[in-house]
């Protein structure tokens, strides 16, 4: 197990190579000066070009390439271009948003989508199974943008139900720093008015940023316990007279989590990049907001720092999700 970890570490980082590589082609390809962008419009041509100078800006991209590798394998992430201040300590302060949300969204597309499968597997063909394959195909057509903005106007705007940006409502003070995420640490601290509070804020954006993970979720749970109902074993214990809930909770449902875990730690990954848009929408506070910032301020430094912490982050869930696998089915240990 431990030769496994450290093998998919190992391989981790020539794809993150590849990631940093790519991305830092893609950025200075983008039309544009940031020297000009950080300089201002009221900047003299010689202002831009001592900037230019003094990020190196001017030199080959090799050059600049090569600069930047040698600072991240020193262990930094640099220095933000517009702030002057470490991009590593803006992105700690930032992630323990980013997770809240992501966490959030994706229990709520967990405990919902695996549940729908399983039931529209069990209806297999009947009104049930078409009604939800129906939404599933929704969950999936609709873009998370269009949806945010949408539940900002029915619940927020309309209705007034829910609150329509930020972590908190203002007046009120975060409740001491324990991980970050206003929702466990208002309960640590004993304050159910800021839980209260801080809860009713995650539920748009999180239930905007779960929908499409919750339908990929059903579908392939579905998928995966129909395949499970067709096999010969699951044949026999009806035949000797197993109840069919019980067949269905204690042997196939287990036997069929594997597809749908796997699901769920790609989906970790993905969903790390649609918060980017459901960030900027409901202005909350973390990493998607941040690259939106970032970018829209050609802070450099900045936007590659928020992708290779992506991509780690990425290639962690990968790791993760194996072993859940060695978990769920220990056959997969003697693989590992």
């Amino acid at each position: 197990m431990s030769l496994f970890i450290v093998r998919r570490l190992l391989l981790a980082i020539p794809a993150l190579f590849g990631l940093v590589l790519l991305t830092f082609i893609l950025i200075h390809a983008v039309p544009g000066d940031p020297a000009a962008v950080l300089a201002g419009d009221q900047a003299t041509p010689q202002q831009i070009q001592a900037l230019r100078e003094h990020y190196g800006f001017d030199r080959p991209i090799l050059e600049q390439f090569i600069r930047y590798v040698s600072q991240l394998a020193s262990g930094s992430l640099g220095v933000s271009y517009m702030t002057q201040r470490q991009i590593s300590t803006e992105i700690i302060e930032r992630m323990p948003a980013t997770f809240e949300l992501t966490l959030f969204a994706m229990t709520l597309a967990t405990a919902i989508g695996i549940p729908l499968g399983v039931i529209s597997a069990y209806f297999h063909n009947r009104w049930l199974d078409h009604v939800l394959r129906i939404i599933s195909i929704g969950g999936l057509a609709i873009a998370s943008f269009w949806l945010a903005i949408m539940l900002q106007f029915t619940f927020s705007m309309e209705l007034d139900l829910l609150p329509v940006h930020g972590r908190l409502s203002q007046g009120l003070t975060p409740p001491p720093f324990v991980t970050g995420m206003i929702v466990i640490d208002s309960l640590m601290a004993g304050r159910l008015d800021l839980f209260r509070d801080a809860f009713a804020h995650l539920i748009l954006p999180g239930f905007a940023l779960a929908v499409a993970p919750l339908a990929t979720i059903m579908r392939f749970t579905r998928a995966a316990v129909l395949s499970t109902l067709r096999r010969e074993y699951v044949f026999y214990e009806r035949a000797v007279g197993y109840p069919r809930l019980v067949l269905m909770g204690k042997y196939v449902l287990r036997n069929s989590l594997v597809t749908p875990v796997t699901q769920i730690g790609l989906l970790l990954g993905a969903i790390l990049g649609s918060a980017v848009v459901i960030e900027a929408i409901f202005d909350w506070p973390g990493l998607g907001s941040y690259a939106v910032l970032s970018i829209a301020t050609a802070d450099y430094q900045a936007t590659l720092a928020v992708v290779l912490i992506v991509g780690c982050v990425y290639a962690l869930i990968n790791i993760l999700v194996d072993l859940v696998h060695a978990a769920v089915d220990p056959r997969i240990l003697e693989q590992l």
